[in-house]
């Protein structure tokens, strides 16, 4: 069983994905046993019901049985990379995996979070990149009036860096 998790929350394009990455990657060289996944894969699948646009059902599912195989191959420690908008949602996804979550919430300045968003869609996809800087903003001001039990961690610099800092407050 996984006996702990850390999951990094935040706006679209606050570095969430990478920034787990290098959360993983440390504790990994630290010698510690530990998985990292990112739900946008989890909840890929179109087309996506009425009732839950963001596939949140799906990705709790998928996040189930991912969890339970990263335990079963021996990881201790769960970093997870996504989205938790409501007090509802997180305790679905402790549910999922059978551990409390310690949320750790990236924050980026706008300016920077637009520079990022226009990197990564350009002009290979101008339609996301519409929509992404749209969200951001929206996103925002949905996890500031959640009321989750969020430490915030700055998110401006290298992503180890950041990574320190997420552990460091998360006190892993």
């Amino acid at each position: 069983m996984v006996i702990r998790a850390l999951w990094l929350n935040g706006t679209v394009g606050s570095g969430k994905n990478t920034v787990g990455a290098a959360v993983a990657e440390r504790l990994a060289n630290g010698g510690e046993a530990v998985a990292f996944v990112a739900t946008d894969a989890l909840g890929a699948l179109w087309p996506r019901p009425p009732d839950d646009p963001f596939n949140t059902g799906v990705v709790a599912k998928n996040l189930a049985a991912v969890a339970a195989n990263f335990s079963t191959a021996g990881a201790r420690s769960l970093i997870v990379a996504g989205v938790i908008k409501a007090h509802t949602e997180l305790e679905l996804f402790e549910q999922a995996i059978r551990a409390p979550v310690s949320l750790v919430r990236l924050i980026v300045p706008e300016p920077e979070l637009k520079v990022r968003l226009r990197r990564r869609h350009g002009e290979i996809d101008p339609s996301g990149l519409r929509w992404h800087l749209d969200r951001a903003p929206t996103l925002t001001k949905i996890l500031d009036a959640s009321g989750l039990p969020m430490l915030d961690v700055a998110n401006v610099g290298h992503p180890n860096d950041t990574a320190s800092g997420v552990l460091a407050a998360a006190g892993w």
